[in-house]
């Protein structure tokens, strides 16, 4: 029996996250070493975002973003010969609209804007090609007190000289025309790209020469060069269209018929939905998963730039190597099981089918929000969803980083996301706070606007749900990859 006479003296108080137990211990200089490398890459993450910094992502903005107005307005022209429902069904699932000639013009005057401040990023003659597209929107919209007209060398001001006389003549009265026209058409340099057989400004500007002429002959191939561009890019975003619509009725059609495993939780799976370890000791593992990844980035683009296209794939590794030594291995527990990557009761048809129904249901929310966000006329920024490797890497590059996009984002951010963070959070918050937190900190780190951040926000709501379902991350990976693939198959139609 105990004296009560001597108590015992009183030890030191001991956070319980490094509490003595079968867990590796957590070193705290270690600890506020990876709180400072978090906070600095975030700091910088939101100076990125919120400055015309983002422009410094492209390796040449100006053929960047004249390549992608380019698509655009020629994909307008190719809508333009579509029915009137098709119309209207491209105007709220893409934003499309009679002011999309003004926000190609507003992109277009943002990059020449970087460009003007930060000199060595621009490189003729897309330079010259961007002012020169600028000069011919703003002469169609009026804007005559502000036209772009730039500090050319010699060997490019008389066709800037001949352009600026061409745009008075296809737009202004005959007074403001006199001058020659001759070889304007070298103030727009061709993009030599593959879908790119035309220009769109060439031949709208020679439209509108041809037809002040008379020359109905020159306008007539002017008019059937821009349909046929227009029309070859419609046809591809049919495409694009019909897998989204096979998905969403597929996905539906499986609600329809397994209701019960979208309602009731199935559990057929052996993932775990609330973890063995403490809260605090797993954002503090988070918090090394977290700068071991930020590490692999830096040393990556220390090396070469290049093998940033296998950003996901790099940065996972350390992550599960991280989290299998200080989450999974004290228990015995193998990485598969914990974080839902073992099949358990649930076959292949039967994870494929409730993956198609979670692929469903986020591609319907993001449909209504960009809906709503083309009503209330909020759109994304124009570089938000396009990705230059696929618009002008090599082969190599392009594929390299489709792989990453398609198989290895899919898996990391989720084992990453629906995985470790959420499955932390359950140790201390139930499902749906958890889901939404989770949720939101997988929207933060895209780095997307508004109506981007809304998207993605509601993609990682339904995978948690999801995971907390059928406690399987097999689902999240292939609803994932799912809408990745839609995402992918868009710019290799449109831009390879």
């Amino acid at each position: 029996m105990g004296d009560d006479s001597f108590p015992e003296p009183e030890r030191p108080h001991v956070p319980a996250w490094m509490r003595a137990s079968h867990r590796p211990p957590l070193n705290r200089y270690v600890t506020a070493i990876c709180w400072i490398l978090l906070s600095i890459c975030v700091a910088s993450i939101f100076i990125h975002t919120i400055s015309d910094a983002r422009f410094l992502d492209l390796e040449n903005p100006a053929l960047y973003v004249t390549m992608v107005g380019e698509v655009g307005l020629l994909l307008e022209e190719g809508l333009k010969t579509a029915p009137p429902w098709e119309q209207k069904f491209n105007h709220f699932l893409h934003g499309t609209g009679s002011d999309f000639h003004s926000e190609v013009l507003i992109a277009y005057q943002e990059a020449a804007r970087y460009l003007d401040e930060n000199p060595k990023a621009g490189k003729e003659p897309w330079m010259s090609g961007l002012y020169s597209r600028i000069a011919y929107l703003q002469a169609e919209a009026g804007d005559w007190d502000h036209l772009a007209v730039p500090e050319l060398s010699p060997e490019r001001s008389g066709a800037q000289l001949a352009l600026v006389t061409a745009l008075h003549r296809a737009f202004a009265s005959p007074v403001g025309s006199e001058g020659s026209t001759v070889g304007w058409e070298k103030a727009l340099p061709d993009i030599h790209h593959r879908q790119l057989v035309t220009s769109w400004t060439e031949e709208m500007l020679g439209a509108r020469l041809a037809e002040v002429d008379g020359n109905q002959m020159g306008l007539a191939q002017r008019i059937a060069r821009l349909e046929r561009a227009g029309g070859s890019l419609l046809h591809r975003l049919r495409l694009i269209d019909a897998a989204f619509m096979a998905t969403v009725l597929a996905g539906l059609c499986v609600f329809v018929a397994r209701k019960e495993w979208f309602t009731h939780s199935v559990s057929a799976a052996r993932g775990l939905t609330v973890p063995p370890w403490s809260f605090q000791y797993g954002v503090n593992v988070l918090l090394r998963c977290f700068a071991g990844a930020i590490c692999v980035i830096i040393a990556l683009s220390a090396v070469s730039p290049y093998f940033l296209n296998l950003a996901s794939l790099a940065t996972g590794i350390p992550m599960i190597l991280i989290a299998n030594a200080y989450l999974c291995r004290p228990d015995n527990l193998s990485f598969t099981s914990v974080f839902g990557l073992s099949m358990g009761d649930m076959s292949l048809g039967r994870l494929t089918l409730f993956a198609l129904g979670l692929s469903a249901a986020t591609l319907l929310g993001s449909f209504l929000i960009q809906s709503v966000a083309v009503v209330l006329s909020v759109q994304s920024p124009w570089e938000e969803f396009t990705l230059e490797p696929i618009l002008t890497g090599s082969a190599w590059q392009a594929g390299l980083f489709t792989f990453d996009g398609l198989v290895a984002a899919p898996i990391m951010e989720e084992i990453a996301c629906r995985g470790i963070l959420y499955v932390t959070l359950r140790a201390k918050y139930k499902a749906s706070i958890s889901a939404m937190l989770s949720a939101g900190i997988f929207a933060a780190l895209h780095l997307y606007s508004v109506v981007g951040f809304l998207e993605v926000f509601w993609i990682g709501l339904v995978l948690a749900v999801g995971y907390e379902k059928c406690r399987s991350l097999y689902p999240c990976i292939f609803a994932h990859a799912v809408n990745n693939l839609l995402v992918f198959a868009t710019l290799w139609l449109f831009f390879r």
